[in-house]
């Protein structure tokens, strides 16, 4: 019996240490961004969507069947689209409490704005087509009207699995970071998992490529013009990161520190049609950060 009394009030010295201190931190953040993408489907004509390539002046045209006298080519059969990132930069103002569970162990929450631009590239692959008697096709003309008639001469043209662009991406963010952390001697080793939730995003695209007159470029489109078109908003409205920062106390106010965010989910999505030209994107971060104690509560 007095072994099961012991045991049950074990835990209060425990409860009445992580009474003892509670404090909150003031952050600022600046950090470099990244990004990965998945790869679209290859453009092969099947399903959903049907081939097209962009004359030198950007407007699109159907390759149609041969049939009597008028040789037209097979629709090409491209590589997937594939993304590079480039570095861009973010920034990070909020404050988030801690509560120190025991000794060296410790808790927080916090929240802060994050702002931040990502930018991702097409990677196209070159390649060649040749027609020896020229081809015709379905062209949309200026006036957005159909060209059935419109034909080309005979030569090589070059092609790629997309155009060159440049997908622009700006983001604000409201971060809600739930960590551990750990202490030994000035070193804090804090982990944790943050829920962002997207307040703002905005996506732009950019051509930064002319097109070069003996080239031609292969996208899709859908084969039903009445079906939903496909569309660049975002549907995602939060996302989770991985977290993991080691800080060094400096005063006994002022902290320093690394962390690094690890995507668990995307941080821009579209719906289900668009999904093929406009692919899903992951967002991580790496950054210096800044922690002042504003203040701390003592039992």
């Amino acid at each position: 019996m007095k072994k099961i009394i012991l045991l049950a009030f074990f835990p209060l010295p425990l409860a009445g240490f992580a009474q003892s201190k509670l404090s909150f931190d003031l952050i600022f953040q600046i950090s470099g961004v990244s990004n990965s993408s998945i790869k679209s489907k290859t453009n092969s004509g099947t399903g959903y969507y049907s081939p097209v390539i962009l004359d030198s002046s950007g407007w699109p045209i159907i390759l149609t069947p041969s049939s009597g006298n008028v040789y037209t080519i097979a629709a090409p059969k491209t590589n997937p689209v594939k993304y590079k990132a480039k570095l861009t930069a973010g920034l990070t103002v909020g404050g988030k409490l801690n509560y120190n569970v025991y000794k060296k162990l410790g808790i927080g929450i916090g929240a802060s704005i994050f702002y931040f631009k990502t930018v991702r590239s097409t990677i196209t692959t070159p390649q060649s087509l040749t027609s020896a008697w020229g081809f015709s096709g379905i062209r949309l003309g200026v006036s957005g009207n159909w060209d059935s008639t419109h034909s080309f001469a005979a030569g090589t043209y070059v092609y790629s699995n997309g155009p060159e662009k440049q997908d622009q991406f700006q983001f604000i963010t409201l971060n809600i970071p739930v960590t551990v952390n750990y202490s030994i001697a000035k070193w804090q080793l804090e982990a944790g998992v943050t829920t962002s939730f997207i307040l703002n995003s905005k996506r732009t695209e950019v051509i930064p490529k002319s097109y070069d007159p003996s080239e031609i470029s292969a996208y899709s489109v859908p084969l039903d013009p009445t079906a939903p078109q496909p569309s660049p908003e975002n549907e995602t409205k939060s996302f989770f990161s991985f977290s993991f920062s080691p800080q060094y106390q400096i005063s006994s106010k002022l902290k320093i520190g690394i962390e690094c965010n690890l995507p668990l989910n995307s941080s821009y999505s579209t719906n289900w049609y668009s999904k093929e030209i406009y692919p899903d994107m992951k967002t991580g971060s790496l950054g210096l950060k800044i922690l002042y104690r504003l203040s701390s509560f003592k039992k």
